[in-house]
């Protein structure tokens, strides 16, 4: 599921399609190193995510503080 959290990418789709890989929007990366609502998002969409055995990318990683954060925070890949 590409761009979770935006447009029609949203919490009612993951019980209606399986998701293997979703795909983190890089509007939560954007500014996660600095905003603890971005971090909490990004923390739970991984934990949710992984609990229905899905892998979770962080799409729009632009520097090494977002890398190490979200790597942090158990995202499985992460993508620029």
């Amino acid at each position: 599921m590409d761009d979770f959290g935006t447009g029609y990418s949203s919490l009612g789709y993951l019980q209606t399609i399986p998701s293997q890989k979703i795909k983190l929007d890089h509007s939560f990366i954007q500014d996660v190193t600095e905003n603890h609502r971005s971090i909490a998002i990004v923390s739970a969409v991984v934990g949710m995510g992984h609990s229905l055995s899905a892998s979770i990318v962080a799409e729009g990683i632009e520097t090494e503080p977002q890398a190490e954060l979200v790597a942090e925070l158990n995202c499985d890949e992460l993508q620029e």
